[in-house]
């Protein structure tokens, strides 16, 4: 979506239209609450499946509520045309870190960062 947003913002730049590329990060949910992960025993990726959703569930109870997104999206559309293009919410890691990662890491370096962050091992 970022790619898309930045290329419309381009492509129509001497037109009177702006577009916001909003990143909400996670956000709390019924969803997240009937998500289930299957896996079997004998899976070799059984414990890196477990070790992930530990992390993942924990990130979801600390995460925002949908309501915070949309207060975001308000103050943003109220502020009319001023403002950055881009507005990201959710923690530091995931408004600020994870976009600079993203976009100057190479593949093999966030792989590592990932496999870290989420303590897997293979």
């Amino acid at each position: 979506m970022a790619s898309m947003t930045w290329s419309l913002q381009m492509e129509l730049a001497n037109q009177p239209i702006r577009f916001i590329d909003l990143r909400p990060g996670e956000i709390r949910s019924q969803f997240n609450d009937v998500m289930g992960y299957t896996h079997q025993e004998h899976d070799m990726y059984a414990e890196n499946l477990k070790r992930a959703s530990e992390i993942y569930d924990g990130r979801m109870r600390a995460a925002p509520p949908p309501e915070r997104v949309a207060e975001i999206l308000m103050k943003i559309t109220e502020r009319g045309g001023s403002g950055s293009p881009v507005v990201a919410s959710g923690n530091l890691f995931q408004a600020r870190v994870a976009p600079l990662l993203a976009q100057f890491a190479s593949p093999g370096l966030l792989r590592w960062f990932m496999k870290k962050y989420y303590g897997l091992r293979r």
